[in-house]
């Protein structure tokens, strides 16, 4: 998680992209335009993980099992794991 603090292409999105949700309301409809600024989000999140595991010597199958192992039996944790993956 640390590399993304330091992730500058992640901070000049979320700036040049926050004002695109100021019409947000809790009970209204949403934005098409924010479905595919959370696909871009998303996708640079993943790549930056991809990226951190590369050069840790790991990849998202392994993270995957140590979590899996990790957590086994914790159903919250089990249900994350499950969507993160």
């Amino acid at each position: 998680m640390e590399a993304l603090y330091d992730y500058d292409e992640l901070d000049v999105f979320i700036d040049d992209n926050c004002a695109s949700f100021g019409g947000y309301c809790e009970d209204g409809e949403q934005s098409l335009e924010w479905t595919t600024l959370h696909l871009r989000y998303i996708n640079m999140l993943e790549a930056k993980v991809a990226d951190q595991l590369r050069e840790l010597g790991g990849n998202s199958e392994a993270l995957q099992r140590i979590l899996s192992d990790a957590f086994t039996g914790d159903t919250r944790a089990d249900a994350f794991v499950n969507r993160l993956f």
